[in-house]
């Protein structure tokens, strides 16, 4: 694998250097062989540096953004950690001490732990093992058909889930050229995968709407295979304006932390689709549109008081994902399982509804709940600068919903309230 920063290649001499450097650093401090290590870096090729480091050492490492204080991380409450390593923009390697009060966790090397949920206060922890992270590898390069031929970047973080298997992993795994940005400002973007002849690069909805905005002297090369959009909800809004700026199609990509890669789309397909699951990869809808998945092998372990298997004991992930497929068996995502109802026959998403009601003027957020169970009455929480008449909510209402849809009761509310558009979308 070469790996560029901008333009100029990091020779590979650089990169062992740093590797055996980090490796005899933290192997002098008592590190064995399944030893969980947490890690962050100011860079991607930091975070490259610290996963193969590990590789050489045996070490686990649970990676983390560098931002996020490690003192704080609710890990060192699970596990017996000890050390956690900073890799800075200078490449200047930090190694600080961390207590963790948990027990000693008999991982394996290879392995890798991810933090999910880090937002919330409860972030949840994800162990997958070496021969799950290659087992999805390969079924994903093979579905993508990448080969060292093709030139990778990312506009999304390594520590993140999602961009450390997908472009860093599979540039790993496949040989292929790995190119990192040195400067993530949109226009640098679009001219570095020019100038680099990028054929498939990651990343997320509100950057490539970002990127969409560029002056239009600027654009991908004939080389492009892949643009692929993950890790939060892709609008019509976005897909369609990247699409008429660049001529390029946005591909998305669904999954989670937990479960690894699920669906990949084709250029062909409408936005909302995620694709069909690739190989391995099985998905049930039950009778409330929720979504069960089973990946057939690369299903990791939560990391609690003791490491227990995410699947049930039928091997199935139970998602909060709400969804459908069509006539060509593609996946579309509906909405969470605690936004959605049956009403009157028809399910209906709470977040869309409330989306809607936010483009009313003078309404500055809305969240709707359900006030009665049986008779499925909805309840309309705003925020407004004054109390707005019902009659005026459902005229507005009316233009964009049907009847089933429309909200029963309204309520001026001072608690913050509104639809942040949070959906899991990009996780196969």
């Amino acid at each position: 694998m070469k790996i560029f920063i901008g333009t100029r290649e990091v020779p590979g001499s650089k990169t062992e250097k740093h590797i055996k450097e980090l490796s005899r650093r933290i192997s002098e401090l008592g590190i064995r062989e399944g030893d969980p290590v947490i890690c962050k870096a100011d860079s991607q090729y930091g975070i490259i540096i610290e996963w193969l480091s590990c590789q050489e050492t045996g070490a686990v490492p649970l990676f983390i953004a560098p931002d996020f204080p490690e003192d704080t991380c609710r890990f060192t409450e699970l596990s017996d950690v000890r050390l956690c390593v900073y890799i800075k923009n200078n490449m200047e390697i930090s190694i600080s001490e961390v207590n963790g009060k948990g027990p000693h966790l008999a991982l394996t090397k290879g392995s890798v732990i991810h933090m999910t949920s880090a937002t919330s206060g409860k972030p949840k922890f994800i162990l997958r093992t070496r021969g799950m992270l290659d087992l999805e590898l390969e079924r994903y390069v093979r579905r993508l058909q990448l080969t060292e031929q093709d030139v990778i970047m990312s506009i999304a973080p390594f520590f993140h889930a999602y961009a450390f298997l997908c472009p860093m992993l599979c540039s790993i795994y496949s040989g292929a050229t790995l190119v990192q940005p040195a400067l993530t400002l949109p226009r640098n973007i679009v001219q570095l995968a020019e100038e680099m002849k990028v054929t498939c690069m990651y990343g997320v909805p509100y950057f490539l709407d970002r990127m969409a905005d560029v002056d239009e002297q600027f654009g991908f090369s004939d080389k492009i295979r892949y643009i692929v959009s993950s890790g939060e909800k892709l609008t019509k809004e976005t897909a369609d304006k990247f699409a008429a700026r660049f001529g390029i199609p946005l591909r998305q990509q669904f999954g989670c932390t937990e479960i690894g890669t699920v669906t990949f789309s084709e250029a062909d397909e409408p936005y909302e689709s995620q694709g069909v699951p690739i190989d391995g990869v099985e998905i049930v809808i039950d009778d409330d549109g929720r979504l069960n998945i089973n990946t057939h092998g690369t299903m990791g372990f939560y990391i609690n008081e003791n490491v227990a298997p995410i699947a049930g004991n039928d091997g199935f992930f139970y998602s909060n994902d709400m969804g459908h497929f069509d006539e060509k068996g593609r996946l579309f995502i509906d909405g969470r399982a605690d936004d959605v109802i049956i009403r009157a026959g028809e399910k209906i998403n709470l977040r869309e509804i409330g989306a809607i009601i936010e483009r009313m003027p003078d309404v500055r957020g809305a969240s709707l709940k359900v006030g009665n169970d049986v008779l499925k009455e909805i309840i309309c929480y705003y925020k407004a600068d004054k109390d707005i008449p019902a009659d005026e909510f459902k005229r507005y209402c009316r233009s964009y919903l049907s009847d089933y849809q429309i909200p029963n009761y309204y309520i001026r509310t001072e608690e913050e309230v509104g639809q942040k558009e949070n959906w899991k979308h990009s996780k196969k």
